[in-house]
């Protein structure tokens, strides 16, 4: 589940590279709560292990999770600026 949710994430910063999708604009606040969601799951089963050289798939999420904030605080500031609080 935790790589579909990474495909979905990715999915989404390639939707709205270059130019976001009046429904995402629409929904940005679903989006951003559960991307948020996501982004303090924790589970320890999952975690990498410390000698492993590959993060876990835990770790990959969170990654594509920060891309898509980045994304949106440099491209669609303005509308990003309500969930900075």
């Amino acid at each position: 589940i935790i790589q579909v949710l990474t495909l979905l994430a990715s999915l989404h910063y390639d939707l709205c590279a270059q130019d976001l999708p009046e429904y995402f604009e629409d929904h940005m606040r679903e989006w951003m709560e559960g991307f948020v969601g996501l982004l303090k799951y924790s589970n320890p089963s999952l975690a990498a292990d410390e000698d492993d050289t590959e993060p876990g798939v835990i770790s990959v999420l969170q990654a594509e999770l920060v891309e898509n904030f980045a994304l949106f605080m440099s491209k669609y500031e303005e509308e990003f600026q309500p969930f900075l609080a």
